[in-house]
């Protein structure tokens, strides 16, 4: 991927790939072998999605595709009529992606351990 970035102009080159398997979802994008980009989450007994992280190879951070992978969620969640939480150590770049793109910050939470801000999306975040 160019450092032009990812942009829906450019997704025929780079698709972003949806899967399932059982309650997980998934969307990627990949070239050859290498993994450039995935976020993945898990419907969970109370229907709602974790989110499992989101991913961005270093080399391809700042491109948009972060983003661009957190709005197809959105608009899978969107479709679904679902909702998805994120609990982790969401800060800096990530924290930014996910507030920008219709994600709600939320209390702090022990978590596994250590603590972390809870993120919440209840739908519909246009994309720009």
């Amino acid at each position: 991927m160019n450092k032009e970035g990812f942009s829906h102009s450019n997704e025929a080159e780079y698709p972003i790939v949806h899967s399932e398997e059982g309650d997980s979802i998934h969307f990627s994008l990949e070239s050859g072998s290498e993994t450039l980009g995935k976020i993945t989450a898990t419907k969970t007994a109370d229907g709602v999605y974790d989110v499992g992280g989101l991913f961005v190879n270093p080399a391809n951070r700042g491109t948009g595709l972060g983003s661009a992978l957190v709005l197809r969620l959105n608009a899978f969640l969107d479709a679904s009529g679902s909702k998805a939480r994120l609990v982790n150590t969401v800060q800096g770049e990530a924290a930014v992606i996910y507030e920008r793109n219709g994600w709600k910050k939320g209390a702090y939470k022990s978590h596994g351990g250590y603590g972390a801000y809870e993120y919440t999306y209840t739908g519909k975040k246009e994309a720009v």
